[in-house]
Parts: C-alpha cells; sequence; structure tokens
C-alpha cells in the first residue's frame, strides 16, 4: 500500500513522523537535561560538556577508522558497489545499500553545504543545549560518565505508531590534519551498559555506527560524508524507507542548515 499525500497509512499511523528522523543526513545527537538517575549499586555521574566533545571513548576508535573516514571524504565512491541513490538535494547526495546480514539499510551521504563553514557545522552538531532548540524529536538525549566513560543515551520520540525507540552509544570527536586540509571526523557506535538498561515500550537499537566527516570547500561551505547504519528490530517495507527519506531529508537539511545559520555563536 502506497503513502496518500497527506502521509497516513493503515489505521491513520503517520509514518512520516516516525521514521524521518531515523535515515536523517545528520543524525540528532545534542543531549537535552537530563531527568533520569542512575542505577542503584553503579557508578554513573551526569556530565555537562559546553559542546559536548566526547574525549573518552578512545578505546572503541583505531587511528585507521579516523584516517579512513578522512579518505572517503577526499575519494567519495559508490558505483559498483550495490549503493543505490536514493535522493539530492541541496547539494548533498544520498545512497543507500541493503546491509545482506541484517536485512537492513545503510546509508551514505557527500555533498556541499552552502555557508556552512566546517567548524560552525561541528559546533552545532555537538552543541548539546543547541539541540533542543531545533529538533522536535528529541524526547531525552544526554550523557552521563559511567564506569570512567562518557555513554550518550538518546530516545527518539516517535509520535505514532505508539513506541520509541532509543539507542546507548559512545561517540568521539577529533580535529585532523588530512592531505594539508583541516578535518573534522565524528565518529559514534553503540555501547552496552547496566546503567542503560531496556525500558518497557521503547525498542533499544543495538546496532547503530555513524562515520562523519566536515572540511571547507575553498569559500564558506562545507565538503561532507556521512555514514550511518542502525538495525531496528521491527519489521519495515523497504518503500516506507525509499518514501521517508525522499521526503524527510530536504526538511532536515533545512532544518540543519537554518540551526547553523542561527547559532548563538556563530563567528
Amino acid at each position: 500500500m502506497a503513502p496518500s499525500v497527506n502521509g497516513d497509512f493503515n489505521g491513520g499511523i503517520n509514518y512520516e513522523h516516525v521514521y524521518d528522523n531515523r535515515i536523517m543526513l545528520v543524525h540528532p545527537l545534542a543531549p537535552t537535561p537530563n531527568k533520569n538517575k542512575a542505577v542503584l549499586g553503579l557508578p554513573c555521574r551526569q556530565k555537562s560538556y559546553g559542546k559536548g566533545r566526547m574525549a573518552s571513548a578512545s578505546s572503541h576508535f583505531s587511528e585507521e577508522q579516523f584516517r579512513d573516514v578522512c579518505l572517503e571524504l577526499q575519494q567519495p565512491g559508490v558505483p559498483g558497489d550495490n549503493w543505490e541513490l536514493l535522493v539530492t538535494c541541496m547539494g548533498i547526495s544520498i545512497y543507500q545499500r541493503l546491509n545482506q546480514p541484517s536485512g537492513h539499510y545503510e546509508y551514505k551521504a557527500f555533498g556541499v553545504l552552502e555557508d556552512c563553514p566546517p567548524g560552525l557545522l561541528t559546533d552545532v552538531y555537538l552543541d548539546f543545549n543547541y539541540r533542543k532548540n531545533w529538533d522536535d524529536f528529541v524526547k531525552q538525549l544526554y550523557e552521563e560518565e559511567c564506569n570512567g566513560e562518557v555513554v550518550i543515551y538518546w530516545e527518539l520520540n516517535c509520535p505514532s505508531p505508539k513506541f520509541n525507540r532509543d539507542y546507548v552509544y559512545v561517540q568521539q570527536h577529533r580535529e585532523m590534519e588530512f592531505n594539508g586540509q583541516k578535518v573534522h571526523v565524528i565518529l559514534a557506535q553503540n555501547t552496552s551498559v547496566p546503567q542503560f538498561p531496556e525500558k518497557s515500550g521503547v525498542l533499544r537499537v543495538r546496532q547503530y555506527k555513524q562515520r562523519l566527516a566536515f572540511q571547507s570547500n575553498g569559500r564558506n561551505g562545507s565538503k561532507i560524508f556521512v555514514y550511518y547504519y542502525d538495525s531496528l528490530d521491527c519489521p519495515v517495507p523497504n518503500w516506507l524507507f525509499k518514501w521517508a527519506a525522499k521526503k524527510g531529508v530536504p526538511t532536515y537539511l533545512r532544518n540543519m542548515v537554518n540551526a547553523c545559520h542561527n547559532y548563538p555563536r556563530r563567528s
């Protein structure tokens, strides 16, 4: 069954609200104030960082992983490797490929965002307090220090169907020099800690990986590369993902660019 014009499906469920944010170009990762408490008996302390630059996840990411992302930014390529062009908008091309072992899709994005310098993009992406001003999908998103490591918890607010989904992950940002160019690289992946048990009525995303790189385009914009994959344990038809991406990506890109333009600390 194809979607109606207003995005309503069986039973009046509006899947546009549910899935748009799952496959967006830049994943919403900036925390809002924490209302949760640590699990009894486990060392867990909420942290507050001005721009959310994660420094304690180094054991999860290798130097090679950072350099591989820089390399892909310089030499983007998808032909001949089963990648399918999904949508192109605002100078960004989004590709998808079926991850055969899991049956879920992974995504890549390449292109240039004009009037969004790489340092500004990085600040907006990592600014915890600013995110809640322009992203209505965030229900909870915060970081805590657990057993000496900073871990992020994120719950995505899905108006319908009546369940949310959540992520527990680590993230690291590094400013690198690659082939004489400054590159901002952000890596994130799922983790598991007892301080964040699964919650009733919320779907836990157990596999999640994201790779981002921002570099100046030589003017006032950013050359970008994004890789994104997550595995949600519920059946979703392929046509629905394609529809949501084609409809939601332009909206999300506009919101992200507007957030950069309106950033309070923009120099």
